[in-house]
């Protein structure tokens, strides 16, 4: 098996994810904004324009760091690695 292929249940379990962080995404990038715009009314009156011209650039960059953050925090299995008990060897009794 090539090192990058990925099963057909790790490929899911990437685009769930990024699916996930897209979403994510999107809903900080706007329900920041409004929360900004609240909180800081000098500041959003000065970076919103800038906010709004780069709004699709701004949610793939955050999609991206959320999606990283999520592979950093809980990785992907490796392919036939079912769970981390299956490789447990109990010590014998006579301890």
């Amino acid at each position: 098996m090539d090192r990058l292929s990925l099963p057909e249940e790790g490929k899911k379990a990437v685009v769930n994810r990024l699916v996930l962080s897209a979403a994510a995404a999107g809903v900080l990038w706007y329900g920041g904004g409004r929360v900004w715009a609240a909180v800081q009314p000098e500041y959003w009156e000065k970076y919103r324009p800038l906010m709004e011209e780069h709004r699709l650039t701004g949610i793939a960059v955050t999609a991206g760091v959320l999606f990283l953050a999520s592979l950093a925090v809980l990785p992907l299995k490796p392919p036939g690695e079912d769970s981390p008990v299956a490789d447990y060897i109990p010590c014998s009794e006579e301890v």
